[in-house]
């Protein structure tokens, strides 16, 4: 039969060399070395799929973020999110909650779909929530205190305030925790009263309206609905904060705001004098383990929102900020605020820049190392190879040791059949290229044996 020559002078052709000739070698190569490597092989596998599951390149489709009560900056603040989540092909689900503390609770709870939500400065301990990151503060949430015209604070308006039909926000949320701790600095207590009422902000604001309320405490943003009906309220005027820095030492999660005079209302000069206020900061959580794309997205959405210069209290870009350290931040943001949102999400989808933004280290680091890597692949291929062929050689010389041996006819007959398989498993097992003068010499020399084993042989006959 003649042999086909290979065509080395040409690209394709040598091409098409490899794929008749070589292929089906470099197959049988690599079984067997997964062979004789046994258990090794399916453990680097085992490391590539943890890899993959570590990288975790599949975003979710959907997030569930919880909004606090309806009518609060919150709800409308999360609007905004699950606008720009759209935008990005992934929806955000809103989840209305009666208060931020039970989205919070909803979201510490495994079993709640809630992987999100708003938390106001202040309403946490250091370390009270282990399974939860912090993506930064996105807005201001001012203390209002909002009364009527009519009545005198005085000296000491705390006092004055508490005599007074007031709302004081519903049980458990950080609006009455606030509340708490600002009595307390002015040395009184918050009992319950029957001039004292626990309501939502809504139904507060309605109330106020409709003339049934003579001073609302509420912690919201701007923007809420309901602080808006309340500043409507004719005969409503906003509590000046005068001791604000004194209350900032004693409570450091809060911080200084002021609205200008004729801020609300230029026409009317309203309000008629600056006033100074107190504002917790909006925090977004989320749970440890949510998707680094999904977080970039949060991110992306609060850093768009800040930037589109419609803030009251805050410039323009001001925000996302780290502000409340009572909740660690995830890595992803602890990326963010050191070093920015990352070049290459301004070539490429959220989904697909958050997947190179995780890879690309471990990208460069296999690039880095391609060439070693190269050069043990090889090693691990030529140790089996060697190490067959050097089996053979052993059995090649026991035969040759047990020729001298032989005494009968069936003893050289079993020595040449012996020879005849070792040659064929010699042809049938793969050896590296690097090692195929030694695979001649040996099918050279189990030849010259093997007509020593027939010359016995016929010696016998």
């Amino acid at each position: 039969m003649a042999v086909k020559k290979r065509n080395s002078n040409r690209v394709w052709p040598d091409f098409l060399d490899y794929f008749r000739q070589d292929f089906r070698r470099e197959i049988l190569g690599w079984v067997t070395v997964s062979k004789y490597f046994g258990l090794i092989i399916p453990l680097i596998i085992a490391l590539l799929i943890a890899l993959i599951i570590y990288i975790n390149p599949f975003t979710p489709k959907k997030a569930f973020l919880a909004t606090g009560q309806e009518g609060s900056s919150y709800s409308e603040l999360a609007e905004k999110f699950a606008a720009f989540f759209k935008q990005n092909g992934v929806e955000l689900e809103l989840i209305k909650t009666p208060s931020l503390e039970q989205g919070l609770s909803d979201l510490s709870n495994a079993k709640s779909r809630v992987n999100a939500s708003f938390m106001t400065a202040g309403s946490t301990r250091p370390g009270q929530y282990p399974e939860l990151v912090s993506l930064g503060s996105i807005q201001y949430a001012p203390v209002w205190i909002f009364y009527r015209e009519k009545i005198k604070l005085g000296e000491n308006p705390f006092a004055a305030l508490m005599t007074q039909k007031m709302a004081i926000g519903t049980e458990g949320t950080n609006t009455q925790k606030i509340l708490k701790k600002m009595l307390s600095l002015n040395g009184l207590e918050l009992t319950p009263r029957s001039n004292l009422f626990e309501l939502s902000n809504q139904e507060a604001a309605n109330r106020f309206v409709d003339g049934d309320l003579d001073a609302v405490f509420i912690v919201d943003g701007i923007e809420s609905p309901n602080v808006r009906k309340l500043l409507s309220v004719p005969d409503v005027k906003i509590f000046d904060f005068s001791l604000a820095t004194a209350y900032v030492k004693n409570l450091p999660f809060l911080g200084v705001v002021k609205i200008p005079r004729g801020a609300l209302d230029i026409k009317n000069i309203y309000p008629p004098e600056e006033i100074t206020m107190l504002a917790s900061t909006v925090t977004l959580l989320v749970e440890k383990d949510m998707h680094p794309a999904i977080q970039w997205l949060f991110i992306l959405a609060a850093k768009n929102i800040s930037a589109d210069g419609n803030q009251f209290f805050e410039k323009a870009k001001y925000f996302p900020v780290y502000s409340d350290h009572n909740i660690g931040l995830s890595e992803i943001a602890k990326r963010y605020y050191e070093a920015g949102i990352p070049p290459v999400f301004d070539y490429f989808s959220v989904a697909m820049a958050s997947l190179i933004d995780r890879i690309w280290v471990i990208l460069l680091a296999l690039v880095l190392a391609i060439i070693p890597l190269f050069k043990l692949l090889l090693t691990i291929r030529e140790y089996p190879s060697g190490k067959l062929l050097y089996d053979f050689w052993q059995d090649l010389r026991d035969f040759e040791h047990d020729l001298e041996l032989i005494e009968t006819r069936a003893d050289a007959q079993l020595l040449v059949d012996q020879l005849e398989e070792l040659a064929a498993a010699v042809i049938e097992t793969w050896f590296e290229d690097d090692v195929l003068h030694r695979y001649f010499g040996l099918k050279k020399t189990i030849a010259e044996v093997r007509e020593k084993a027939n010359k016995r042989l016929a010696e016998f006959a």
